[in-house]
């Protein structure tokens, strides 16, 4: 990845609307998915 590449965040949005919400996956330009853990583990590239 670098500097403006368009990536595509996937986020399960706050309940309550508010801004943010927890990481799911990332799609970068090439097609490789990134998904973060539950645990707080870093992305893997898949």
């Amino acid at each position: 990845m670098k500097p403006g590449d368009r990536v595509t965040v996937q986020i399960h949005p706050m309940k309550d609307g508010s801004r943010g919400g927890q990481y799911l996956t990332a799609t970068l330009p090439d097609g490789r998915t990134m998904q973060g853990g539950d645990l707080g583990l870093p992305p893997v590239a898949r």
